[in-house]
């Protein structure tokens, strides 16, 4: 299994990179980690598996920022799996979240005002992209116990509090 944080040149993009002033605007993960591997993300047509390969090349192409590898046995990666297919499959994107976590990041960039820790427009039930992590930490006890559901965590933020963790399962 493979997290994976993007960036494209697609316009949404751009505009993330653009308010949050960081390297990467996407964040989903992997599972078979080949270039053929199926990847689980959420955008703004809400959340569902794609193919890895095919996010990497042709129009709106993403290009990998960072990445960190989990080896875990196959047998969970296939809990996790059928979990988030049978849970979370085709669930709607987080508009107001999203919207609300850019502004609050897009504040504190202009005025140094601290980013909330709640965030005031989540809906619950809907998903933008980081906040699929939470469902990692729950067969992955070793991945950093960062809660993004309903808070103001961006992709790059993300990265930054786990980037030097080594995870073992």
């Amino acid at each position: 299994m493979k997290l994976v944080w993007t960036k494209s040149h697609l316009p949404l993009s751009l505009v993330i990179r653009g308010i949050t002033g960081e390297p990467c605007s996407h964040f989903a993960f992997v599972f078979d980690s080949g270039p053929k591997g199926l990847m689980f993300e959420s955008n703004l047509l809400g959340t569902h598996p794609v193919f890895f390969a095919s996010a990497l090349k042709g129009f709106g192409a993403m290009t990998i920022v960072h990445e960190k590898d989990i080896t875990i046995p196959l047998d969970l990666e296939d809990s996790i799996w059928d979990y988030i297919v049978e849970n979370y499959d085709d669930k709607p994107y987080d508009y107001s979240g999203a919207v609300y976590t850019g502004l609050m990041v897009l504040r504190n960039r202009i005025f140094k005002t601290p980013i909330p820790a709640v965030n005031k427009w989540a809906d619950t039930g809907t998903y933008y992209c980081d906040e699929l992590y939470n469902i990692l930490t729950k067969f992955i006890p070793s991945l950093p116990q960062v809660q993004v559901q309903g808070t103001c965590v961006t992709p790059e933020s993300l990265w930054q509090r786990m980037k030097d963790m080594e995870i073992k399962t």
